[in-house]
């Protein structure tokens, strides 16, 4: 049974925290709707943590980004609001913001899956992901 979290898409974008303050500046004058520079942040923070993840915790993030994206039913806004740290502004489109989060992460497959008796658990304390050693 696959299962999906929309915490574990926080989780995700949780590098945008991390950015460091020489960057942080730049990140923060990003327009909220300027896709190419959305996806250079997605291609600068976002991958290369992903890419430290477990192959487990790439594939439960893999999981619930397809699952939300196919289904649309992730507060992607409030998702993207609760990155307190960040120096990222509010993007205009949130769901388009994870839809180019999955283009970066996985750039040659489709995020549309079958939703079909999928356990969906949307609970914080299950979302932790986990990097290699």
């Amino acid at each position: 049974m696959k299962h999906a979290n929309y915490y574990v898409l926080s989780e995700i974008c949780s590098a945008l925290e991390r950015i460091p303050d020489d960057k942080a500046e730049l990140v923060a004058r990003t327009s909220p709707g300027d896709e190419a520079a959305l996806r250079d942040i997605i291609r600068s923070f976002i991958l290369p943590d992903f890419l430290r993840l477990t192959e487990g915790s790439q594939q439960k993030c893999k999981d619930s980004l397809s699952y939300f994206l196919t289904t649309g039913e992730a507060p992607f806004g409030k998702l993207l609001a609760g990155l307190q740290d960040s120096p990222l502004g509010v993007v205009t489109e949130p769901a388009k913001f994870f839809l180019w989060v999955w283009l970066e992460l996985f750039p040659t497959e489709d995020y549309h899956v079958d939703t079909t008796g999928w356990n969906v658990e949307n609970r914080r304390e299950r979302a932790g992901l986990f990097w290699k050693t």
